[in-house]
């Protein structure tokens, strides 16, 4: 593929300019750096209990804690010597305070037009509960 950079103009979501006018280092700098920060609120260390309770579906595991990275996966595609790029988010999971101890870690995988659709999915799923629960909670 070949062709005009795009969206250079966008802002960094890290430091707000113009993501065309970074060096290979501020990038590198701005990747590493964490954007989102929500405040530890803990839960019961017997999170089965809440998936009971709640009558989450059988083999639910509870967790309170997330870390999500963004990655590129390359496959061969044969005695060609070309190769597929495809990026994916890996999300692993934990329960405060073992953040180390991962419960589950889930590999979501697909072509760019399918990454940015599971982005919004999640935005929205997340605040929509986020909401609901804000709703309920002052009715």
């Amino acid at each position: 593929m070949s062709g005009p950079i795009q969206n250079l103009e966008a802002a960094c979501m890290v430091c707000e300019r113009p993501a065309g006018d970074h060096t290979l280092r501020e990038w590198s700098a701005c990747m590493g750096t964490i954007t989102t920060d929500l405040p530890y609120g803990p839960i019961p260390a017997d999170a089965r209990r809440i998936a009971e309770r709640f009558g989450l579906p059988d083999g639910t595991l509870v967790a309170d804690n997330v870390v999500a990275k963004s990655l590129v996966a390359r496959a061969d595609m044969g005695p060609l010597g070309q190769s597929l790029l495809l990026p994916l988010v890996l999300h692993e999971f934990s329960r405060s305070p073992n953040v180390g101890e991962v419960l589950a870690r889930i590999a979501y995988i697909g072509d760019v037009g399918t990454l940015r659709q599971y982005g919004r999915l999640l935005r929205d799923t997340a605040n929509g509960a986020a909401n609901a629960a804000e709703e309920r909670s002052a009715a």
